[in-house]
């Protein structure tokens, strides 16, 4: 009746369908949980629900299959399945559509993925895929009649470099659920070119399956290349056409891949869009590389400014700068060029910026990041994310500094430390230093050499310094002071004010520094 009806709607619209269900048959807690979510809770109609599963309207078909019955010339009769000749339908349609392999990608990461993120996506554990695995074959429909030849089920579309054990573990699964999954590397037909074999899988798919992790859409975030040749997003590309001529509009399904930090799980979350970049071909500015392998950081107080500044360092090299993230303690977003990222900022780098601590200092200090460039600095308004007071020379704004410039800063955390370093910045310029009281906003030491006032230290100067604030990140960077010095750094134990670790290069300390 009309309570039926009513079911059958929620059921589909909710990207259900009678196969779905029927897997669920023989495990009566997991049936009592659907039924509830998709709130038909009286027993009587779950039973008759229950009966008429096979009616049901398959996720991503415009027809139910449906059993016809068809007479011999006996005069008996028997039934055949038209679920085999829909997905045929299907294909056909999707392979007539005269679309082809492009040369280059035509549509930036950005709009490409907000495309993507628009659809609602899968959760999956990379250390446990099998409730991933259910929930794609609840989309799947086993009547289908999908060959592995002519048809598959699935295409499953990664970046090798990123998810490639999560893709063979898929396709081994689903493969022994009784499904066809593409696979590139076990289903490419042998003679055929590479994107000739892509396509051909694509579309002879009846749904597309892109696995969206963080690493695979590293080079998405990166501002510096060219994404044109980028495969990856070359086959979201073709899969949003092919959804786009079959009028298919379940025929992607992203699955968010998450990322296991020891015990914990970190589900994919990175959705804005700011991250990726606006264009297909970036005009290539060449680098220079300098000494100085980083020549800045910067980080906002906790809890002051936009939330993608939260637990962030921003780190600066020449005219570009990346975003490291301290909880994670990956690359988060670039190189980008610091024109593009930080708009109204007065000059080409960034040689350190000072952030006088909450509560600490004058009024006019407050969530502000002070930003040296040469012998000149600006004032950044970190609550706004915008520049608050243009170049102004350190000389005239800092009375009794004793340097032309600043190389970098620290600043020790809140009672962290010898009472001699509270509230007090120590201030690096060559193989200099000096201490200036935050509190009082003026010299406190006089200049000195870092070989007399820093035992141990191995450089003969400080390029740049990085502290990750209190209670952020992995437990062997609390209360340590990173010092880096042209391509190599040490740590710093701040609450011994002594050497905690002997120099690292940083290309093998800081995995995915660009």
């Amino acid at each position: 009746g009309s309570a039926y009806e009513g079911y059958k709607a929620a059921i589909v619209s909710n990207g259900m369908d009678g196969d779905a269900l029927s897997l669920l048959a023989d495990d009566e807690k997991s049936l009592v949980e659907a039924f509830d979510d998709l709130g038909i809770t009286t027993k009587l109609h779950q039973k008759v629900i229950l009966s008429k599963l096979p009616l049901l309207l398959p996720v991503g078909t415009t027809n139910a299959p449906v059993d016809v019955t068809s007479t011999t010339a006996d005069g008996s009769s028997h039934v055949k399945s038209q679920a085999s000749s829909t997905a045929l339908s299907l294909v056909q349609k999707q392979t007539a559509s005269g679309i082809g392999f492009p040369e280059k990608l035509q549509v930036p990461p950005r709009a490409l993925l907000s495309r993507m993120f628009l659809i609602q996506g899968i959760k999956l554990d990379p250390s446990d895929i099998k409730p991933a695995v259910a929930k794609i074959v609840a989309r799947l429909d086993r009547r289908s009649g999908c060959d592995g030849v002519n048809t598959f089920h699935c295409f499953l579309s990664y970046r090798c470099a990123a998810d490639t054990d999560v893709a063979e573990k898929l396709y081994w699964m689903l493969k022994s659920e009784g499904f066809f999954p593409f696979l590139d590397k076990e289903c490419l037909v042998s003679g055929m070119s590479w994107r000739e074999g892509f396509l051909s899988g694509l579309q002879k798919s009846l749904l597309f399956l892109p696995l969206i992790s963080r690493a695979a859409l590293a080079p998405a975030r990166n501002f510096t290349i060219d994404h044109g040749g980028d495969m990856v997003l070359l086959e979201y590309s073709m899969a949003f056409q092919v959804m786009d001529v079959s009028e298919n509009p379940s025929f992607v399904c992203p699955l968010h891949v998450g990322q296991r930090v020891g015990s914990d799980l970190h589900n994919f979350a990175d959705f804005d869009l700011s991250l990726y970049a606006d264009r297909v071909e970036v005009e290539v500015v060449e680098v220079q590389v300098s000494e100085r392998v980083i020549e800045g950081t910067l980080m906002f107080p906790p809890g002051v400014g936009p939330k993608y500044a939260h637990n962030m360092v921003y780190i600066f090299h020449h005219d570009w700068y990346c975003k490291w993230n301290l909880s994670k303690d990956f690359l988060q977003q670039g190189p980008r060029p610091i024109k593009d990222g930080w708009s109204g900022y007065p000059f080409s780098r960034v040689d350190a910026s000072l952030v006088f601590p909450q509560g600490v200092g004058p009024d006019y200090a407050r969530n502000i990041a002070y930003m040296f460039c040469g012998d000149l600095y600006c004032k950044w308004n970190l609550v706004d994310d915008t520049l608050l007071k243009g170049a102004r020379k350190i000389k005239d704004g800092w009375k009794g500094y004793p340097f032309d410039q600043v190389d970098a800063i620290l600043v020790y955390p809140t009672g962290v430390g010898q009472s001699y370093a509270h509230n007090m910045a120590y201030m690096f310029c060559g193989d200099s230093y000096c201490r200036w009281d935050l509190s009082k906003d003026s010299l406190s030491q006089g200049a000195r050499k870092i070989k007399d006032g820093w035992k141990g230290y191995p450089f003969d100067q400080v390029d740049a310094i990085l502290v990750y604030p209190t209670g952020v990140g992995q437990s062997y960077a609390h209360n340590m002071a990173y010092m880096f010095c042209g391509d190599s750094y040490c740590r710093w134990d701040l609450s011994k004010d002594s050497l905690s670790q002997e120099p690292h290069k940083i290309k093998d300390g800081w995995k995915g520094y660009p």
